[in-house]
């Protein structure tokens, strides 16, 4: 009985955790903030929302990877940028917010803050935001925006690439990592805010 009351969570997480960690709640008339780090196919799943849906501006949002062998670091906010405009979305309607420091920890949550930081500069209107981000990490951005953008409407949309279409998790060893990383890493966002003293803009 015990073994069956522990098995059950474990298999309900095996089967339907990737579905809970990858939400998909969009909020509309607002801002679109993309992840740089997502890749092209995810940048161009974003161009295609904007379009499509009701927001206001495009926001890019990323660091800096480190240059360790001595040419040009990769800036993932303006490499998202760039595509967005190949992509067709008017150069006056993205705002690319790069922040330093790659290496370092909590790159989410410093992606978010200089994305709000931003947007308050710009005196957005209305308050409402959504963000876009990668497969399973999803939930975790949406926990660290949504404590970033106080008294803001926060929403989330989760990219899952084309080729990952109806097959599972554990077929494909980048979404097993992601998905390993992000059970560990969620509830330690939820409980301990990353370590973070305060989220206060």
């Amino acid at each position: 009985m015990l073994l069956a009351l522990l098995l059950g969570p474990v298999g309900f997480w095996f089967w339907r955790g990737e579905e809970f960690l990858s939400p998909h709640e969009r909020v509309i008339n607002g801002v679109l903030v993309v992840e740089g780090w997502i890749g092209k196919e995810g940048i161009l799943a974003a161009a295609k929302e904007f379009k499509t849906g009701d927001y206001q501006l495009l926001v890019t949002a990323g660091t800096k990877s480190e240059d360790r062998w001595g040419n040009h670091p990769w800036d993932f906010a303006q490499l998202a940028t760039n595509e967005l405009v190949r992509a067709g979305i008017p150069k006056d309607k993205i705002v690319t917010v790069s922040v330093e420091g790659g290496g370092g920890r909590h790159r989410t949550y410093r992606s978010a803050h200089a994305s709000f930081e931003r947007l308050q500069a710009e005196r957005m209107t209305p308050p409402h935001v959504t963000v876009m981000t990668l497969g399973c990490h999803g939930r975790r951005s949406w926990l660290v925006y949504s404590r970033v953008f106080q008294g803001w409407d926060v929403g989330v949309l989760s990219v899952q690439f084309a080729d990952y279409q109806g097959k599972k998790w554990w077929e494909s060893s980048e979404r097993a990592r992601s998905f390993v990383i992000e059970t560990l890493g969620f509830p330690y966002e939820w409980m301990f805010h990353s370590g973070r003293k305060s989220d206060s803009a």
